[in-house]
Formats: C-alpha cells, sequence, structure tokens
C-alpha cells in the first residue's frame, strides 16, 4: 500500500523540522548571550572600577601632596630670609606634581592644573608682598632720614640767620 499524502506529509516534517532548528537556535542564541554579554559586561565594569580606584588613589595623592605644598606657602611669611630657597622647593615641588598629572584624567575640568596654577599664584603674590613690605620698610626709614634731615636744615636756617644777625653789626 502505498501512502496517499506522501508529499503533503514531507512538507509539513520538512517544516516542522526547519521551525525546530530556527526555535531551538534562537532557544540557544539566547542562552549563549546570556551567559557571554554578562561576562564582556562584567570585565568592562571591573576595568572601569580600576581606572576609577586609580583615579582616587591619584586624587589622594595629589591632595596630600598639596597639603604639603600648601604648609610650604605658608612658611613663607615665617621666614623671609630663606624666600627665595623656600620658593625654589615650591616650584620644583609644583613641576613635579605637574608631571605625575594622568593625561587620560578628565581635560574639561583641569582641576589640577588649575590647583597647580592657583598655588603659584599665591606665591607670586606673597612675593609681591615680601617686596612691598621690604619697600614699605625702606620708605619708613626713608621718611625718618627726611625727617633728620629737615631738623638739621631747621638748625642749619637757624644757624645761618645767626650768622647774618652777627654780620649786619658793626
Amino acid at each position: 500500500m502505498d501512502i496517499l499524502n506522501k508529499k503533503e506529509r514531507l512538507s509539513a516534517f520538512l517544516l516542522f523540522l526547519l521551525m525546530f532548528v530556527i526555535t531551538t537556535g534562537v532557544l540557544i542564541a539566547a542562552l549563549f548571550y546570556n551567559f557571554k554579554l554578562p561576562l564582556k559586561e562584567n570585565e568592562l565594569l571591573k576595568q572601569e572600577n580600576d581606572k576609577i580606584t586609580e583615579q582616587f588613589a591619584f586624587q589622594k595623592q595629589f591632595s596630600e601632596k598639596v597639603e604639603e605644598i600648601t604648609t610650604m606657602v605658608d612658611s613663607l611669611d615665617k621666614a623671609p630670609e630663606s624666600f627665595q630657597f623656600i620658593e625654589q622647593k615650591i616650584n620644583f615641588e609644583l613641576v613635579e606634581l605637574n608631571e605625575k598629572i594622568p593625561a587620560d584624567t578628565d581635560q574639561e575640568l583641569k582641576v589640577y592644573d588649575n590647583t597647580i596654577l592657583i598655588i603659584k599664584n599665591l606665591v607670586n603674590a606673597k612675593k609681591a608682598l615680601l617686596q612691598v613690605n621690604d619697600s614699605k620698610k625702606e620708605i619708613d626709614l626713608l621718611n625718618n632720614q627726611i625727617k633728620s634731615y629737615e631738623e638739621e636744615n631747621k638748625d642749619l636756617i637757624r644757624d645761618l640767620e645767626l650768622a647774618r644777625q652777627l654780620n649786619r653789626r658793626p
């Protein structure tokens, strides 16, 4: 006996087989992405976490170094005799600190560069203030000299008047 709907049965079986393969493929692909993508995502998140940890470590190191430099800046007022030495040391520390700034930091903020510039401007302002104070001391010294010269002039004018009066008397 021969099957009457052999072609329909074969096409239905092939259609079923095709749908089964497609469905199974989609299921396997979903499972693959379910396991593979989180691993890649975890790896990316770990890299980002490491980068953020490095940035925090650098920020802490930068902050500690700025505190040391700030202490040196404060000592500029206390030791005007060694101002130039301390200023050179501060400049050296600032250059060293600037070289340690990582290249991959956020260039939009430039907080590190601005901090270094502010410290440098503070040192320059203290230097100008010290020069103004030195100038003020020199001005006070010159004013005292002017006063003594004025007193000396008064004495000389009085002596001159006395000499003129003595010369007029015959």
